[in-house]
């Protein structure tokens, strides 16, 4: 049988640190153009493990997350619309990395307001 731990104890049992994320490669085809260019941001900032995100963000300098924001205003009504296709049916990968991705910046607090 399973057994549930703490997020800490797990994250040091199964290495779950921000340096040993899985590399995150989106398909652009999978990606609508107009959110081609934030691609590379989904990539670093798309993490689903919840304890692998949060320790790359409590990792990550002020300025990549205020550069996340500056990125993200203006965007992300466009993602989110972009996210609600995929209501009842499975999400993409690429889809679920710029889910992630926003939920990282509302946990470190940049979701910027638009």
């Amino acid at each position: 049988m399973n057994k549930i731990l703490p997020a800490e104890e797990m994250q040091k049992k199964h290495r779950l640190y921000a340096g040993n994320r899985p590399k995150i490669k989106l398909d652009k085809h999978k990606v609508p153009k107009d959110l081609h260019k934030l691609i590379p941001l989904a990539e670093k900032w798309g993490i689903g493990d919840d304890i692998i995100r949060a320790d790359f963000e409590e990792k990550t300098s002020k300025s990549d997350k205020i550069k996340l924001k500056n990125v993200l205003k203006g965007n992300t009504k466009k993602i989110n619309k972009w996210l609600d296709t995929f209501k009842g049916k499975k999400m993409s990968d690429e889809a679920a990395a710029f889910m992630y991705m926003l939920s990282a910046a509302d946990e470190i607090g940049v979701y910027p307001k638009e």
